[in-house]
């Protein structure tokens, strides 16, 4: 006796995507579906995300105790998820967590998958760095799912050996980050973006975006070094995100002058919002020093838009090595700003097919890992 290796085809497979704000499970869709793969793609109720192709979507997840009221929170808390293993049970369905909001979904889709309920189960596990998304889920319990699955998929490949047990390591997949692609063709954001610059009567005028979390993982602890690099007589300074600004740059704007274009509230932005700021905005700068991907940079690249930040692995991989400078030198970035400018250049590393292939075969070869099954050689 020993064990022989067959590989899954997965054909159909079920998308558990409880955001609701962020369309990362609705690209996914649209790329399996345009492999031929069959999609089911679980969305929170009042979720307004979609898919472009053929996933059949189910809006039943919970949403904000405020949009559902207490008792409906909880039930659908409670019982979604069981429901959602249920069917993925019944229809012989791989399982991709997108995201995961709670340790109680946690706990559930492990355990469904430990008891073979479920015959598959891929968990995305964004950006699983200390202080990131960790939200309500245990640490026990989230080692937990990563060690009950059949493939972890990451984004960067330090985290591989950072985050995950050597049980989980062996079956972690390293896919990049996918673009935003449906969501800006919805958007018409390119072609807005096309028609804007050609109506622009400003030169040698430089929009500078920030956009995202006003957080310090995205900079905004030292914010200040880089826009004290910045000249307030060619550069127009646009922040849309959530959060509060802080003092010190709020007053170093003020006290020089800067043109600004402000969307900062404590609720998350319409996806109108951003795509108004991406249209408008000459560069999108992302002075992140912890990131290991960054949906805000694939949302900019996806646009069109250039972008410029620290070489964190994450951003330097989708980043031409022109754009980028060592994490930490705010005032460097600054003055590559004013580089950029005033000649112009390409900063995405990739084209937006290419870059698009490498992800979709990655997400296809994850989900055909391979699983051990005992059988007899002679």
């Amino acid at each position: 006796m020993q064990m022989l290796s067959r590989t899954l085809d997965v054909e159909r497979i079920a998308l558990w995507d409880p955001n609701g704000v962020n369309p990362y499970g609705s690209e996914l869709a649209d790329l399996l579906t345009g492999a031929g793969k069959s999609v089911s793609l679980w969305l929170p109720a009042k979720s307004k995300l979609v898919s472009r192709e053929r996933a059949r979507g189910y809006r039943l997840l919970a949403d904000s105790v405020s949009t559902d009221g207490p008792v409906q929170h909880i039930i659908r808390r409670l019982a979604i998820p069981l429901i959602f293993v249920l069917i993925a049970a019944i229809r012989r369905e791989a399982v991709v967590l997108v995201w995961i909001r709670g340790s109680y979904e946690a706990g559930v889709f492990a355990a469904a998958r430990r008891i073979r309920i479920i015959k598959s189960l891929v968990f995305l596990d964004h950006n699983p760095i200390a202080g990131r998304n960790s939200g309500s889920n245990s640490k026990s319990v989230m080692a937990f799912l990563r060690a009950s699955t059949t493939v972890n998929v990451v984004h960067g490949r330090s985290l591989v050996t950072d985050v995950h047990s050597p049980s989980a390591e062996s079956r972690t997949a390293v896919i990049p980050h996918l673009r935003y692609g449906g969501w800006v063709e919805m958007l018409d954001v390119r072609g807005r973006r096309a028609r804007a610059q050609l109506g622009s009567a400003e030169e040698n005028t430089c929009r500078v975006l920030f956009v995202g979390a006003l957080r310090p993982d995205k900079g905004w602890k030292e914010m200040a070094r880089l826009i004290a690099e910045l000249d307030p007589a060619h550069c127009v300074v646009a922040i849309a995100g959530t959060g509060s600004l802080p003092k010190d740059v709020d007053q170093l704007l003020s006290r020089r002058g800067f043109r600004t274009e402000l969307q900062v509230s404590d609720k998350s932005l319409s996806d109108l919002e951003i795509a108004s700021a991406l249209v408008k905005a000459d560069v999108v700068l992302a002075p992140y020093p912890l990131a290991t991907a960054s949906g805000t940079v694939m949302l900019a690249v996806s646009a069109g838009v250039p972008v410029l930040g620290f070489d964190s692995p994450g951003i330097s991989d989708v980043l031409t090595d022109s754009s980028t400078v060592p994490v930490g030198s705010f005032e460097e970035l600054g003055h590559l700003v004013e580089t950029w400018r005033l000649a112009p250049f390409d900063t995405h590393r990739l084209a937006a097919r290419e870059y698009d292939q490498i992800v979709s075969r990655g997400w296809l070869e994850a989900l055909r890992q391979t699983e051990p099954k005992a059988g007899v050689v002679k």
